[in-house]
This record gives structure tokens, sequence and C-alpha cells, in this order.
């Protein structure tokens, strides 16, 4: 089966900024090898062009280069 270990961190807490959001950075690992990752949590369901600029800064202050950093929308139907 699956198995995998992950450890998080919170990088930067915006929950009460003007558009609340935490950057996290983990590394874990799986059967296949060990791997770094960050991303954002936010409270909308997309972010404002201000919004996306931060992450970005914090992405990069961070060590995630502009070609490691995508948008994914996991929004929900509801």
């Amino acid at each position: 089966g699956l198995r995998y270990v992950e450890n998080f961190t919170i990088l930067h807490d915006g929950r009460h900024e003007a558009e609340p959001f935490l950057f996290m950075y983990g590394c874990g690992a799986t059967k296949q090898g060990a791997y770094t990752t960050g991303f954002a949590i936010a409270q909308a369901k997309t972010a404002s062009a201000a919004l996306d600029a931060k992450i970005r800064s914090i992405a990069t202050a961070n060590g995630f280069g502009a070609d490691e950093w995508c948008v994914v929308n996991n929004t929900c139907p509801n």
C-alpha cells in the first residue's frame, strides 16, 4: 500500500491580514523517495493579484523558484 510521512511548518501566518492565508512548507518521503513541498491555504476561493504576488514572494524567499510554483484550484462545488 501507499505509505508516506510528512512534516509541515508554517512559514507565514497571514490569518489576520486583509486576505487571510497560511503558507506552509513540508518535507516528506514515500517509497519513491524524499520530497519538499510548499503550499498556501487561503480563505477566498481565488487569490487577488495582491495576494498572489505576496504568496509568490514568500515562496521565492523560501527557496521555491518561479518555475516550481503553480496555482491549483481545488474549490469545492458548494
